[in-house]
């Protein structure tokens, strides 16, 4: 696989927009038993369960090495058409949290785009040099590790005051549905009419 630009596909505000957006919609869906027999506490933290984005944690000091033989492009290094000999070299990182946060674009954000594979909760930077050794592959790599080290603390910080906002929106949208409950049983209650389930 191809490396791919990372943090550069959708606007992690909107997404988290859309999280808050469906827990509104979650809670108007709560059945009037449950929302009835739970406390609006009980029913925000189900809400913020279901909705909650997980930070990304990068373990670092896991990271491992690869190399394998690679072709290169040699029109890449200004050489005539065809391919040369080269070495790809690739971290490997292991991660947790929301996989789906390397396609976000936080708030604060660089027109620079780090590139990396994202596959089976592991991170893979890589780096195809010439076999000649005229490029340091521990430099390419380490360039492109500072720039997700930089991203991935942009995109926390945005998830991290997510959270505080998304519990807000979970605790007013339980209560609300709580109280469209009891209202609603309170008015069936004053047909003074049996009433089917």
């Amino acid at each position: 696989m191809d490396p791919k630009p990372l943090f550069a596909k959708s606007d992690l505000g909107a997404v988290l927009s859309t999280q808050e957006r469906k827990a509104i919609e979650a809670a108007q869906q709560i059945p009037a038993a449950h929302a009835l027999a739970a406390t609006v506490e009980e029913l925000a933290a189900e809400l913020v369960e279901k909705f909650k984005v997980e930070p990304l944690l990068i373990d670092w000091e896991s990271m491992t090495l690869s190399h394998h033989d690679a072709q290169i492009e040699a029109e890449a290094y200004g050489w005539r058409s065809g391919k040369i000999p080269g070495t790809r070299y690739s971290y490997h990182v292991p991660f947790k949290g929301d996989e789906g946060l390397f396609d976000c674009r936080p708030t604060t954000w660089t027109s620079v785009f780090p590139y990396a594979v994202v596959s089976s909760r592991e991170l893979q930077v890589s780096t195809t040099v010439p076999a000649s050794g005229e490029l340091d592959p521990k430099t390419e790599l380490n360039s492109e590790v500072g720039k997700i080290k930089q991203y991935v603390d942009w995109v926390n910080k945005d998830v991290e005051a997510f959270g505080p906002r998304l519990l807000h929106v979970a605790t007013t949208s339980a209560q609300a549905r709580r109280e469209k409950v009891v209202h609603d049983k309170e008015v069936a209650d004053s047909f003074g009419l049996p009433q089917k389930p």
